[in-house]
């Protein structure tokens, strides 16, 4: 076994694993960006995907962050060296996260969390309740983070000079990382009282996709998985302050300001609201304020903080683009993190595509998983269309494989309508008719 190296088991599966967290080093007018970055080793991935079933999954080891504050010197947790040079008469006090910190840790699938994709590779980040938390009654946690997978590939260091001793010969072999996959910034807040504790991504693609070209039964297939956590002094501003000299007495606890998930009784309030977004030419209107959806969304927060520049009155702001509808389904959304009921086909095509545009990765989730229960003769090549222009991976994925699906079973009644003409004569890519030919012959693996 490695030296570095622990060993853990899941399902029945013996896992090795390497964990250690590490801080993203910048200068100080940059530490409002820093990341917190946990790395989880899997040696031996390509066994795990051969071997656990699908919805089977592995846990990383436990792992904190620290809560991100007004305070800027927590960028630097305890017992790190950029610690030193924030308060260097208290690094001895600190050589550990003290209990206000985060903890965590991730869930990984090797063939998919859910059943309409398998053989999908899934990760989450999952929030884990601490002492702290519960002892102060804090019951939400807001976080942005990203997800990076790398394949560790070994190289020979063809500048070590020969030795005949174990260890410099072992030290000839270097581990690169090679980028396999990355998200996009993810923005979630977690509740830490129900089931609402875990967040990421369903799809980051299949075994063949991520690593083309390799037999998981005969090349073994070593996987980093990253995750960098970056702060959120808005949210956890809100939450509790603290400061590096904070003292652990919950006697006198500090205010607690709780801020709920759900912002629904103040939707298109009379009272709350400082924009309006009018269509129609002022036919219909939705009264909205700025702090939720810019904390919601970082499309509003741009798109918003530029309208506001220099002035903190009300705005008027016509929506001529969009329909009503759907974007006031989207705004509800970021309100209450729910998707309506009752929605139809063509309401959720509309919030489908502007969503994407907006880069609302959970809501495009929501809204493919209706849309899968709607597609009929006459909106397949719709669905299909949606899918291929698609920004959001998982998304994409859920909407094709229906969409082809469906196509493929009913290709002898579809083969000559103009739904397929369409798609043949809009299709982005000619990979893109490749994957709906294949589709018509082989159909579609489950």
């Amino acid at each position: 076994m490695h030296p570095f190296e622990s060993a853990r088991t899941f399902h029945g599966i013996r896992q090795l694993n390497h964990q250690r967290i590490q801080p993203t080093s910048l200068p100080p007018q940059q530490q409002q960006q820093a990341a917190h970055t946990f790395s989880w080793t899997l040696r031996g991935f390509n066994e795990l995907h051969r071997q656990m079933s699908p919805s089977n999954f592995a846990y990383s080891d436990r792992f904190h962050s620290p809560r991100g504050t007004h305070d800027p010197s927590l960028l630097y947790p305890p017992g790190w060296s950029d610690f030193a040079s924030v308060f260097p008469s208290q690094q001895s006090q600190f050589n550990c996260f003290d209990d206000t910190a985060y903890l965590w840790r991730i869930r990984l699938y090797p063939n998919g969390s859910l059943k309409k994709l398998p053989s999908h590779i899934s990760i989450y980040l999952e929030a884990i309740q601490t002492l702290f938390e519960k002892q102060r009654y804090i019951t939400k946690r807001s976080v942005q983070f990203k997800i990076q997978v790398y394949r560790l590939l070994k190289s020979k260091n063809q500048n070590q000079e020969p030795s005949s001793t174990m260890s410099i010969q072992l030290d000839l072999w270097k581990e690169n990382p090679i980028l396999v996959y990355e998200s996009n910034m993810l923005k979630f807040d977690y509740e830490l009282q129900n089931t609402n504790t875990l967040f990421g991504i369903p799809s980051i693609g299949t075994f063949s996709n991520l690593f083309p070209n390799v037999d998981p039964n005969l090349e073994d297939v070593d996987v980093l998985v990253r995750i960098r956590i970056y702060n959120n002094n808005v949210t956890n501003n809100m939450i509790t302050p603290y400061t590096a000299y904070y003292q652990n007495d919950f006697a006198h606890p500090e205010p607690i300001i709780k801020s709920p998930a759900s912002f629904e009784r103040f939707f298109d309030n009379e009272t709350y609201y400082d924009v309006a977004f009018t269509f129609d030419n002022g036919m219909h209107n939705i009264k909205a304020h700025r702090i939720i959806l810019s904390q919601r969304s970082e499309y509003f927060e741009k798109w918003l903080g530029n309208a506001w520049t220099g002035d903190g009155n009300m705005k008027v702001i016509p929506i001529k683009e969009i329909p009503f509808e759907a974007f006031r389904t989207i705004l509800f959304y970021l309100y209450t993190l729910r998707l309506q009921d009752g929605l139809d086909f063509d309401v959720l095509k509309d919030i489908y595509s502007n969503a994407d545009m907006m880069r609302l990765e959970q809501l495009t989730q929501l809204v493919a998983d209706r849309i899968v229960h709607l597609v009929t003769l006459g909106n397949c090549h719709q669905v299909l269309d949606l899918a291929w222009n698609s920004n959001s991976y998982t998304s994409k994925i859920i909407l094709k494989t229906v969409a082809y699906d469906f196509i493929s079973k009913n290709w002898q009644t579809l083969r000559s309508t103009e739904n397929i003409r369409y798609l043949i004569c809009n299709a982005p890519s000619m990979d893109c008719i490749e994957e709906l030919m294949d589709a018509k012959i082989f159909g579609v693996s489950k």
